[in-house]
């Protein structure tokens, strides 16, 4: 039996279906990939720099 791949949207962790149907992954959502994308802008989400 082929069971589809699932992961947790980064967002609200709900599950996503991770296939080429899937627009958004790996959100569940236009809505969750913007908040996501809002954390990176406004800097409340970022890669921490080691040398520094």
């Amino acid at each position: 039996m082929n069971h589809p791949n699932t992961v947790k949207c980064p967002t609200c962790e709900k599950k996503v279906i991770w296939d080429q149907l899937n627009h958004w992954k790996p959100f569940c959502s236009q809505r969750c990939e913007k908040i996501d994308l809002h954390g990176w802008i406004t800097e409340q989400q970022y890669i921490k720099n080691i040398d520094s």
